[in-house]
């Protein structure tokens, strides 16, 4: 029994130095790899992660008269590169040259911005000219951190400088607008190398833009009431300044229908407007306008703006003169029917 015992004993011995030596032969490079998993037991709280902040972006442009501007952005299937000279004499573009591609882009940098917070701004502004001799499809895409997404199809018509602005509000229906990291302005499938200039970026907040007391009464018009896509029209506008006007003014002209807006002329008004006389009527005009050919029938409010460009360091705002009229909407002065025409 003492025999067997003992050979009992010898056996599990000889079975551990067996699995000892198995052990140290096969595993002995993977220790170091328990140890650091013993000590992570060991470890009873974590640092808190370091948290991106978010950029608040009111107010934050880009009009590229500083080539640097381009840091901002970047391109895929498409090329870019500063312009000037698109609309006046020492203006400053970029020029986007999307190649025949799936979806050739021009976006926004957010490893420049880190996350930005859009919930105090009012509207995204931005200037297009297609300088191609057919209308070019401009996608806006906008995604936050979580992949929601909201997108703008801008039509864009042949030899047209577009100024397109989206409200905020429209966005922060479809996404957190506390958390967007993603700015696309891209093409669906271009059959050709197509180019585009983009200027005047800018993220406005509500801030009073206007002037605080209106200087100026809408006095009148002449303007067809009835046009076609693609007509050429001629007219004139006339304004009673109630004081005089320190500043000169350029006036735009443009329909809006929703919220495509459909630029017709921005020009410098020939006589100036620090020069009109108070409580006098004052006349510019006649000008030559041209109707968008790509415009569907329908109603659209004729907007006469006087405008003026404001920089305050580096940022850009436009600014537009409140008229005095009792009744009258914004700048809307008239309804204008775009018909098709008869055969």
């Amino acid at each position: 029994m003492r025999i067997r015992r003992l050979i009992n004993i010898i056996l599990i011995c000889f079975w551990v130095f067996l699995f000892m030596f198995v052990f140290l032969t096969f595993f002995k490079i993977r220790l170091p790899d328990f140890g650091a998993w013993f000590s992570s037991l060991r470890r009873v709280e974590e640092p808190p992660a370091r948290l991106i902040p978010r950029k608040d972006i009111v107010d934050f442009s880009c009009s590229f008269r500083d080539p640097s501007d381009l840091r901002f952005w970047s391109t895929s299937g498409a090329s870019m590169e500063i312009a000037s000279g698109i609309h006046h004499q020492g203006d400053s573009w970029v020029r986007v040259n999307y190649l025949p591609t799936a979806s050739p882009s021009f976006h926004l940098k957010f490893d420049e911005t880190g996350i930005t917070d859009w919930r105090g701004v009012e509207k995204l502004a931005f200037r297009v000219y297609n300088p191609q001799g057919w209308e070019v499809s401009l996608k806006v895409k906008i995604k936050d951190t979580a992949e929601n997404s909201y997108q703008r199809n801008v039509d864009i018509p042949p030899f047209q400088i577009m100024p397109v602005e989206i409200p905020v509000e429209n966005v922060a229906r479809q996404l957190d607008a506390s958390r967007i990291n993603y700015l696309n302005l891209f093409l669906w499938e271009p059959a050709t190398e197509t180019r585009l200039f983009f200027t005047d970026f800018v993220f406005l907040g509500p801030v009073q833009a206007k002037p605080l007391s209106s200087e100026v009464f809408f006095s009148g018009l002449e303007f067809p009431l009835s046009v076609l896509p693609g007509q050429k029209v001629v007219a004139s506008f006339y304004f009673t300044p109630q004081g005089r006007i320190e500043a000169d003014w350029e006036l735009l002209i443009r329909l809006r229908r929703g919220e495509a807006i459909h630029t017709l002329k921005q020009t410098e008004i020939p006589f100036p407007t620090s020069r009109w006389p108070a409580g006098r009527l004052s006349k510019v005009g006649p000008l030559d306008l041209t109707i968008p050919d790509s415009l569907s029938p329908g109603n659209y409010d004729l907007e006469v703006i006087l405008v003026q460009e404001s920089r305050s360091e580096g940022r850009l705002r436009y600014i537009f003169q409140p008229y005095g009229n009792p009744g009258l909407e914004d700048q809307r002065v008239a309804t204008i029917q775009v018909t098709t025409p008869t055969n």
